[in-house]
């Protein structure tokens, strides 16, 4: 399984990789390629995966600030400066939640339906995108 994930990941058709789920409250891990930082174990596929910053609190209760938020993720096809067709310009912008520390403190109840939605959504955008520049 693991050789099959690499195969897709290092494919140069995929663009971009959106990954979650890592409970980290140091804010400099996420939102940049994870080449940038000390997640990297195959640079071929961290330069183009991006880590979000999870919603929950989990691991974070003491933490100051926490690293809680989102990522609005942008792609844009462009035209290269050498003439020599397009490429992909991935754009990460983070949104960080600075509410109540506590899970007790919490009143609002997340929509993971409208969560998985928008992460499908933003892959289904990329893959269309990419498909389209390579055909």
């Amino acid at each position: 399984m693991r050789g099959d994930g690499e195969k897709i990941a290092t494919n140069e058709k995929v663009a971009g990789i959106l990954a979650g789920h890592f409970h980290n409250s140091k804010r400099p891990y996420y939102a940049k390629p994870a080449s940038e930082t000390s997640l990297a174990i195959d640079r071929r596929i961290a330069r183009k995966t991006f880590v979000a910053p999870p919603l929950a609190v989990r691991f974070q209760q003491n933490a100051n600030p926490t690293a809680r938020g989102l990522l609005l993720v942008t792609v844009q096809q462009r035209q290269r400066d050498d003439d020599k067709g397009t490429d992909l310009v991935i754009s990460v912008i983070p949104f960080w939640y600075s509410g109540p520390a506590r899970k007790r403190d919490c009143s609002a109840k997340v929509p993971w339906s409208a969560v998985a939605a928008i992460t499908i959504l933003a892959a289904l955008v990329i893959g269309f995108i990419v498909g389209r520049i390579n055909r």
